[in-house]
């Protein structure tokens, strides 16, 4: 699975994830439980400022004794909703016990000192009880605020009261009632606005989380790797084409650097990401990235910087783009239009060199005939002919390519005959030719002349590359089922790395008499036979060239 692509910051998702699990019915209890926990303590804190205060009435005003019975009465009420607000047990019945307790207080307070201004605190308790902006609890406030004013009304009347007739408890008791009226408006009006902002809070959340699903599935199933870096390197997240292309697996490079720089192109890299840092961007920059295997890649890369609500960059963005596949579609291309270029001056050049070449070497033939001293110098010469004619052949080949002509041919045999064609030349150089068949190998098809061409060119390369000689080692197997494998593997001198990849150019030779004709040749004569043709060197340690033939599937008799 590959690592979720967050665009937002870690807390913004754990509130994310924790708003939408609130938002689905049972989980939306312990909501409105958290909403009563805290005014539960909300109103635990106006009743222990409201006993402070008292106290300190009675200590530096009244100056009366602390140990009264009210005041004892509230500690003890207090401790004991303390005790259970901060336990958060029975959070909504806790609420009831807290309004039933506060009355009690002020029930005490007004028993053991009944007075106006005690008894004004009595619609206290109801202002409280619409801190919880539940009717219900309202009314039920508004109740017990009736009872135990029309209580003391009656029981204190002379002391609090004396001036005053009955008539008048009906419009303390119609204050009452207005004012648990407006409350509960008030209550109702507050729950629906904390309602509606809970309601367009998730269907925000909703919005984003919707969003986010959507940016997941759009990052995760895209063919560019994407992968964020902080502001050290270290990868942050990434999707799963980062993962297929650099063939990094699960969460193991999360907070890491990863090394897909080449050693040789850090310093490179380095320039880029501090031009990011610095608040540019990289679009389209191509360059080649590094395989968690080692493997090389070319790659386009985009790099952007990541800003904070406050515009401050916290981390880059890198997006890479394989474009290998291309690279090798556009060297195919250059190589073609080198080859056409190849092929129409051969056209021109060897039609008019072939002809003047033709009768220059029969003059040389006959003036050889007729000279009596110096002979190695005509041999000479004709040698030269001899390897013009070579040349002008290899650019015929180019000009005017043939179809092979196909034959079923037993590769063992003609293996023997190329072999016998460049043995003296190996036995002068001091190379021995060694020839292992791991198995039966079946007829193949081919054009025999030009797969001696093919041969007879990759062995001579083999043999001029040991000048002091050395072993040839050609192993024949089968490599499927309808393909054979020929391996030919030289001790000689080796050709660089960067020079493997350019072999088969037009023009392009290791050699100093070479053209960079001739393996040109071969691999467009494999090429044609529907086979294929791999070099493989090492510098100091030897070449290795791998040819692939077709076999013939229908017939064991040969041509």
């Amino acid at each position: 699975m590959p690592i979720p692509f967050y665009y937002f910051t870690a807390g913004k998702c754990q509130y994310l994830q924790k708003t939408v699990v609130v938002a689905g019915g049972v989980e939306m209890n312990s909501k409105q439980e958290e909403l009563i926990h805290q005014r539960n303590i909300l109103m635990l804190k106006l009743v222990w400022t409201a006993l402070i205060l008292d106290i300190v009435v009675i200590a530096f005003i009244n100056y009366r004794n602390l140990l009264v019975t009210h005041i004892q009465a509230g500690i003890l009420l207090s401790s004991i909703i303390t005790l259970f607000v901060l336990k958060r047990k029975f959070i909504k019945q806790i609420m009831i016990v807290n309004i039933i307790l506060m009355f009690i207080f002020f029930n005490i307070l007004l028993a053991t000192d009944p007075s106006i201004a005690n008894y004004i605190f009595v619609w206290f308790g109801l202002i409280i009880a619409s801190l919880y902006q539940n009717s219900r609890l309202i009314w039920f406030a508004s109740l017990l605020t009736v009872f135990i004013t029309n209580y003391f009304f009656f029981a204190y009347h002379d002391r609090l009261f004396p001036d005053s007739n009955t008539n008048q408890l009906i419009f303390i008791n119609l204050f009452t009632v207005l004012i648990t009226v407006i409350l509960v408006m008030t209550s109702r009006f507050s729950e629906n606005l904390r309602l509606r902002a809970e309601k367009n809070e998730w269907e925000a959340v909703e919005e984003l989380r919707a969003n986010k699903e959507y940016l997941e599935s759009f990052i995760n199933n895209t063919t560019d790797a994407i992968v964020v870096h902080d502001l050290k390197g270290n990868v942050q997240s990434f999707n799963r084409a980062f993962e297929k292309m650099y063939d990094w697996k699960s969460d193991r490079p999360l907070g890491q650097m990863l090394l897909t720089v080449p050693d040789n192109l850090i310093e490179e890299t380095g320039g880029l990401w501090e031009k990011v840092r610095s608040g540019g961007q990289v679009n389209g920059f191509e360059t080649v990235r590094q395989r968690r295997d080692g493997s090389l890649i070319d790659v386009s890369i985009t790099i952007s910087p990541i800003r904070n609500n406050e515009g401050r960059i916290v981390a880059l963005s890198c997006i890479s783009r394989d474009i290998t596949e291309r690279k090798k579609t556009e060297e195919l291309l250059k190589k073609s239009d080198r080859i056409s270029v190849v092929g129409q001056l051969a056209a021109g050049v060897a039609h008019e060199i072939r002809n003047p070449l033709t009768v220059i070497k029969g003059f040389v033939q006959i003036l050889q005939g007729k000279a009596r001293d110096d002979k190695d110098v005509y041999e000479i010469i004709l040698s030269e002919v001899d390897r013009i004619e070579a040349i002008i052949s290899e650019y015929l080949v180019l000009a005017k390519p043939q179809m092979p002509k196909i034959c079923k041919k037993d590769f063992r045999e003609l293996l023997h005959n190329i072999i016998r064609l460049v043995d003296t030349q190996a036995i002068i150089s001091k190379v021995t030719i060694n020839t292992t068949f791991e198995s039966e190998i079946p007829l193949i098809e081919c054009d025999d002349n030009q797969v001696k061409q093919v041969f007879i060119n990759v062995l001579k390369n083999a043999i001029e590359a040991m000048p002091e000689g050395g072993d040839i080692i050609i192993t024949v197997k089968m490599a499927a089922q309808d393909r054979v494998l020929v391996r030919i593997a030289d001790k000689g001198c080796g050709i660089p790395e960067e020079r493997v990849a350019k072999l088969g150019e037009p023009f392009y030779t290791t050699k100093e008499k070479g053209t960079g004709l001739g393996l040109m040749v071969s691999c467009k004569i494999i090429e044609n036979h529907r086979g294929s043709f791999s070099v493989n060197s090492q510098l100091g340690e030897g070449t290795v060239v791998e040819i692939v033939l077709p076999v013939c599937q229908n017939s064991n008799e040969a041509c």
